[in-house]
């Protein structure tokens, strides 16, 4: 949090400050535009606290010793605990609240505690209502990062990844494919979702997948994110295929011959390797693929810097972050 000089605030002042937050709350008040009921849950909640909006990623909270300015990261890191775990709401709304916070915010501090509060929760509703927010923020064009991120390096790891990826695209592809209705999934929000969440399944176990895989190959649409797919699967670290039948899958996409990553991975699994790391020599002279397979060329850097900043503020907050700390025991993969 940084203190700016204690603000004197006039009546010209109140006025510009409420028509700018009306104009945020009404208008594309949210990360990519995208306005939810949710985020006006997060607003109320975070008025309450003294705190306003006064500009994208910029806050004010009302404190006994003045005004001070706020990040979306200072909102995240002083809210998302206590909104999550200490409100009195009904935990539905508490988790409709927090994902309205990452709306407004975008930052990964609000995923640590909402992961972490869901994973614990048996209530259904819970769990409903946190896969429903999930899956309505993978379908605009530009999903939330830190959201993907989450995805990525938390639920389709270990032993949450078969619901994490039933939840997420997996029942919904094998509910159109028993009624023969696949091309729905080339356009529109589902068609974003599937896109979104197969480029992001590197790391879900291969049994898991496959099917979806497969069904996905059959919509011309989706080929792309088939490829990537199944890049992520070679190149992650807990990544998972199956040689022979990734390879089935990858002769049946209709790509340019020039497709990035097309010819190496081709090479690698007509060989029966499983992973990059079993024999990286194919992308010897396109290292750049690999990261892009990843996530993005930020993406390493991203994971590095946010887990050393969550380590550092469980560390600064004691004894009340254990329940969340114990949350994040390292996972096998498949």
């Amino acid at each position: 949090m940084t203190a700016t000089e204690p603000i004197s605030i006039g009546p010209a002042h109140l006025a510009r400050g409420l028509a700018i937050r009306w104009r945020f709350i009404l208008g594309a008040c949210t990360l990519h535009g995208m306005r939810t009921r949710d985020a006006d849950l997060a607003l109320r909640w975070l008025a309450e606290a003294g705190i306003t909006p006064v500009g994208p990623g910029r806050w004010l909270v009302s404190e006994p010793s003045g005004v001070t300015e706020m990040s979306n990261d200072d909102v995240a890191f002083a809210c998302a605990y206590t909104m999550v775990f200490d409100d009195q709401s009904d935990p539905v709304r508490r988790v409709r609240t927090a994902m309205g916070l990452l709306d407004l915010t975008g930052e990964f501090e609000v995923m640590t505690h909402l992961n972490a509060y869901v994973l614990d929760h048996d209530d259904p509703a819970v769990i409903d209502a946190f896969w429903a927010g999930c899956r309505a923020r993978m379908e605009v064009a530009d999903p939330i990062e830190n959201l993907r991120l989450s995805l990525r390096t938390y639920w389709f790891l270990g032993d949450t990844s078969t619901a994490a990826f039933a939840a997420m695209i997996g029942d919904d592809v094998r509910r159109l494919a028993a009624a023969d209705r696949l091309p729905q999934l080339a356009h529109g929000p589902l068609h974003r979702r599937a896109r979104h969440v197969l480029e992001d399944s590197g790391t879900v176990c291969w049994a898991d997948k496959h099917d979806i895989l497969r069904a996905a190959a059959t919509v011309v649409e989706l080929h792309p994110a088939v490829l990537h797919a199944l890049l992520a699967g070679y190149h992650a670290v807990y990544g998972d295929l199956q040689p022979a039948d990734a390879l089935t899958l990858l002769e049946q996409l209709h790509l340019p011959a020039d497709a990035e990553g097309l010819a190496q991975l081709r090479t690698a699994l007509r060989k029966g390797t499983k992973s990059h790391y079993d024999d990286p020599s194919p992308w010897s002279e396109s290292p750049m693929l690999v990261v892009w397979c990843l996530g993005g060329g930020g993406f390493a850097r991203k994971v590095c810097r946010q887990l050393r900043s969550v380590g550092q503020r469980w560390a600064a907050r004691g004894a009340s972050g254990d329940r969340v700390a114990r949350s994040g025991t390292p996972k096998s993969s498949c």
